[in-house]
């Protein structure tokens, strides 16, 4: 178990649409939120970290993205966490990497290239559980929200 840390003197903005206030957050050793308020007292093995006016906020959703293959292929999607994003949903505008059918997988493959680069046909999936699997395997950093893209007449 690690220390934990005591953000100081942040800009908090706690998500509930009240205004920001300044204050501190305790993360406990296993890396959740533990405390937010106004001087809080730190533990004697806190790693301190002097926010010095910044905003803190909770994780940004970015409720429209085309992500749905590059989660695969970039688990860390650094340029989406260095902006605060922290959940992405993909799968939007009807169109996602599953589900395919034998008779449609190729079509579904061809038009994710089209639209996105080229797509491998172990990049396209028969099922939610299937695409999932795969991010599991490859490991994400970011959460993922899927909806259900339908292929219509590919």
């Amino acid at each position: 178990m690690t220390s934990e840390l005591l953000i100081r003197s942040a800009r908090i903005i706690d998500g509930t649409g009240a205004p920001w206030f300044v204050g501190d957050v305790r993360i406990g050793g296993n890396g959740r939120i533990a405390a937010i308020g106004p001087s809080l007292r730190a533990e004697s093995d806190a790693e301190m970290l002097d926010a010095d006016g910044r905003y803190l906020a909770p994780g940004f959703i970015d409720a429209h993205c085309h992500d749905d293959l590059i989660c695969l292929r970039e688990p860390e999607r650094v340029d989406k966490a260095v902006q605060g994003v922290t959940t992405l949903v993909v799968g939007n505008c009807s169109f996602s990497l599953y589900p395919t059918a034998p008779c449609s997988a190729e079509l579904l493959r061809q038009h994710f290239s089209g639209l996105l680069g080229e797509t491998a046909a172990d990049e396209v999936f028969d099922s939610f559980a299937a695409y999932r699997d795969a991010l599991h395997r490859r490991g994400t950093a970011l959460n993922l929200v899927s909806l259900v893209g339908h292929p219509g007449d590919l």
